[in-house]
């Protein structure tokens, strides 16, 4: 797993990272040293909820065989994430909540996705449809929480 990106908040001591295991780009935003002691389980040595404060932002496109073959295989959350082929490596930035508890990211200039401070659920316009733990892009919660 490659870590694209990691930015730490001064403010809640929190990190926001966008890792790529060569198949799918996930976003994550652990919790500082003191939040993760009243937290389950572990994720890079720093305690977190398992479901909590992530979106998927894409999958690695495949050839046109293979994207038939995935489409047509058994269900699977790579389905429900959109394929996106990058000429050159994409830039991403990072907007942050005052408080440090939510995060948006920008993907080449885009907000793409968004953790929300309240639910801590994350949303992403790299997925399709509300499946499981995967929320698509809201707008309205977007802009009433980074456009202030």
């Amino acid at each position: 797993m490659t870590t694209l990106l990691e930015e730490d908040n001064v403010i809640s001591l929190r990190t926001a990272f966008v890792f790529d295991d060569e198949d799918v780009v996930s976003f994550k935003l652990v919790p500082s040293a003191s939040q993760s002691l009243t937290l389950g389980s572990t994720f890079h040595g720093r305690k977190v909820l398992a479901s909590q404060d992530y979106a998927w932002l894409c999958r690695h496109q495949r050839s046109v065989s293979e994207e038939m073959k995935l489409m047509d295989g058994f269900a699977c959350m790579q389905q429900n994430l959109r394929p996106l082929l990058f000429n050159k490596p994409p830039i991403f930035r990072l907007v942050w909540t005052d408080s440090g508890n939510g995060v948006a990211l920008y993907l080449n200039g885009e907000p793409w996705a968004f953790i929300d401070e309240k639910t801590h659920q994350g949303f992403s316009k790299g997925v399709f449809k509300h499946l499981f733990d995967d929320f698509p892009w809201n707008q309205e919660l977007f802009e009433k929480e980074f456009k202030k």
